[in-house]
């Protein structure tokens, strides 16, 4: 990538996916940061109002509102869903939507708020990156202790695809496919293990895919970022993460749909500007940093839980009708 086409590449030209469903207060917090990027095309798409919840409807409306009150130069272009499809639906749909349309590009979700910074970094590793098949996602997050990475480098490649701000390109999300494909025999191949190069870390991440698997067609059981994860790993496609942390989650204390208490340890690693890019000469994964992240979230997975362990293996020895409908309740009840 030559140094033209790089200076050419700004934040401004860099398409915005934003993600927003019934959440005014973070919504317009995160639309004051895309706001101050000023980019040219922004993309929201939102999912529908919750008919049994009283209030969805106004908020959903509101928050729709906010994420579209552009004030400067900028194609807006909507996607709003009339119907409550759920975050897995929802959140998936939408971005085939923005690829559809973009070659590459940004998402934000509504709980993530971005140092502005953050629009530049992205916009520089997208276009620097663009014909890299082995990179497949530009990460906002880093959930390191300081000095983990040297100040020589700006960021690193890493197995652990952090999704709080992130961009990726359509050359890399038309591998993604919510039923997992393959993945039976992938798992049986031991490809898993090969991909993280660290057994630990595999068996964290195949709990993940295991779930997704298995609750493949069900459209409210589920994330959507599962499937994603695998299908970088199938592809043996990496992410790029930043030095330091550019993105902070602004949901975790709220009702953000999948974050529970084991995020707070986020909290930890506070936003920073991010200067000059500094590039690493080489791009190889960082498995010290990754098993260090791994023993940072080790403290804090409800997975990796021996306790819990048990409770997953004891469950998956009911049969998934059954499972489906205790986790559909459960859920119903919360």
């Amino acid at each position: 990538m030559s140094s033209t086409t790089l200076a050419q590449k700004t934040a401004a030209d860099t398409a915005i996916l934003f993600a927003v469903f019934n959440r005014p207060d973070q919504t317009r917090r995160v639309f004051e940061a895309i706001r101050a990027a000023r980019p040219k095309r922004l993309f929201v798409t939102a999912d529908g109002p919750r008919s049994q919840v009283p209030g969805d409807a106004a908020r959903c409306e509101e928050t729709r509102r906010i994420a579209t009150a552009v004030d400067w130069d900028c194609q807006v272009v909507t996607r709003f869903s009339t119907t409550n499809l759920g975050v897995k639906q929802a959140l998936s749909a939408g971005i085939n939507w923005f690829f559809e349309q973009v070659e590459e590009g940004i998402i934000l979700e509504d709980d993530c708020l971005p140092d502005a910074t953050f629009f530049s970094f992205c916009a520089e590793l997208l276009a620097r990156y663009r014909d890299d098949e082995k990179i497949m996602q530009i990460s906002g997050s880093n959930f390191l202790p300081a000095g983990t990475i040297t100040p020589q480098n700006s960021y690193y490649c890493t197995a652990i695809n952090d999704i709080w701000g992130w961009a990726t390109w359509r050359r890399a999300w038309r591998h993604f496919d919510l039923g997992m494909p393959g993945y039976a025999r992938f798992r049986s191949e031991g490809r898993i293990q090969s991909y993280f190069g660290d057994r630990a870390i595999a068996d964290w991440m195949q709990s993940y895919f295991d779930e997704a698997e298995q609750y493949r067609d069900h459209e409210r059981i589920g994330i959507w970022s599962s499937p994603w994860s695998y299908a970088m790993c199938r592809e043996g496609g990496y992410t790029l993460a930043p030095s330091h942390n550019l993105v902070a989650n602004i949901g975790i204390e709220g009702d953000a749909t999948n974050s529970g208490a084991s995020f707070r340890l986020y909290d930890q690693y506070p936003v920073r500007p991010m200067g000059a890019l500094q590039h690493p000469p080489t791009l190889e994964v960082n498995r010290a940093a990754d098993r260090l992240r791994f023993e940072l979230i080790r403290k804090t997975d409800p997975r990796l839980d021996p306790m819990q362990r048990v409770k997953r293996r004891l469950a998956a020895l009911l049969p998934a009708t059954l499972r489906a409908r205790i986790k559909a309740w459960i859920r119903s009840r919360a």
